[in-house]
């Protein structure tokens, strides 16, 4: 993954995507707060302090309409966001488009243009202002909660980690067909969007040769393949998921059961706290997974795009001013060349200099 190529992208939007994310560690700040102060409720409770209790049930009411507006404003400002970056790559990539010479529009389909202007900078889009600004908030999370149970239970949270390799495992197990998959489906789409674009535009000949049965079943199997893969795509993430949070769920029962005599040592407070801070430990960690799978599918989409911005455009300025036409025309050291896919009835060579002729 091209990291420089994205936050290209982003550079513009850096001070609103900023804001998002300090939107977003605020939001991350409070929920790390929020099973201390439950932890502490239970205890006052267990030792009759209904006055404390009531104070702990105050703020922690304030802590969850923090969390609401924190999370409003953060979902709010990235939505916007999101739009914004999506329309500022569709012109870059358009005007990039229109600088560049005719014969790279000659030697590729009209679909697969289509497609970058469309699912690819859709995708690539989302993934900046969503997926990836969400990852240190997330990250955050699973820091901050970590360092709180280990200040409860050092070797409860040690057990914890040791799950980790469990869930790399299934990362790559689950992940490693989503990149293919993602490249067959754009390919898919690209294919979908060219035959209608041929299509609509030879109309009058398929009516004439009365070919639109063949051509509609042409198209339906494309549509149909892009269903299958796109089935086969949403299988795997959305199992990915919640595959993870199963098993990091499953796993902190595991070690409170084998470690019950080390629980049962602990004060109310604490082990209420510990079982809030593992119960929001789950979350990320199912988060950080989903993230894995989105930075596998755009992972192609982002060398689509980084291929064609690569491309060098046409030589030469549009639009130069001209000296005084005097109404003489005159050609020196005119040639051209056309790509071998598109010449039909020009000589053999792919090159000439001087008057073309057409072979016999």
């Amino acid at each position: 993954m091209d990291f420089r190529l994205i936050l290209g992208f982003a550079r513009p939007w850096r001070g609103t995507l900023a804001l998002c994310a300090l939107l977003m560690l605020a939001e991350t700040g409070v929920a790390l707060a929020v099973p201390w102060l439950a932890g502490q409720f239970a205890g006052q409770l267990l030792t009759g302090l209904a006055q404390a209790g009531g104070l702990l049930l105050v703020a922690l009411l304030v802590l969850f309409a923090a969390q609401a507006l924190l999370r409003f404003a953060s979902s709010w400002l990235l939505g916007r966001t999101a739009e914004y970056i999506l329309a500022d790559l569709r012109t870059r990539l358009y005007d990039h488009l229109q600088a560049l010479p005719l014969a790279y529009f000659q030697q590729r389909r009209h679909g697969e243009i289509l497609a970058l202007l469309t699912n690819d900078v859709a995708a690539l889009a989302g993934y900046i202002s969503g997926t990836l600004l969400s990852v240190v908030p997330l990250v955050l999370t699973v820091a901050g909660a970590a360092v709180m149970m280990l200040r409860i239970d050092a070797r409860l949270t040690l057990m914890v980690v040791l799950m980790v390799p469990l869930f790399y495992l299934l990362l790559k197990v689950l992940g490693r067909r989503l990149r293919p998959l993602s490249s067959q489906l754009q390919q898919a789409h690209a294919d979908s969007v060219a035959i209608a674009e041929e299509n609509l535009s030879m109309l009058p000949a398929i009516k004439t040769f009365t070919r639109e049965p063949l051509e509609s079943a042409r198209y339906r199997d494309k549509i149909e393949s892009i269903l299958h893969l796109s089935n086969q795509e949403r299988l795997i993430y959305s199992a990915l998921g919640p595959a993870v949070q199963f098993l990091a769920a499953a796993g902190m029962v595991l070690v409170l059961w084998m470690l019950g005599g080390a629980a049962q040592a602990r004060s109310p407070a604490e082990m209420v706290s510990f079982l809030l801070y593992a119960a929001l430990l789950t979350r990320p960690v199912s988060s950080l997974a989903e993230v894995y799978g989105q930075t596998r599918r755009t992972r192609g989409a982002l060398e689509r795009l980084g291929a064609v911005l690569t491309e060098p455009p046409e030589s030469g300025t549009a639009g130069d001013k001209l000296p005084p036409v005097r109404g003489e025309i005159e050609f020196q050291a005119v040639s051209f060349c056309l790509p071998r896919t598109v010449r039909r009835r020009w000589t053999a060579s792919a090159c000439t200099s001087g008057p073309a002729r057409p072979s016999p």
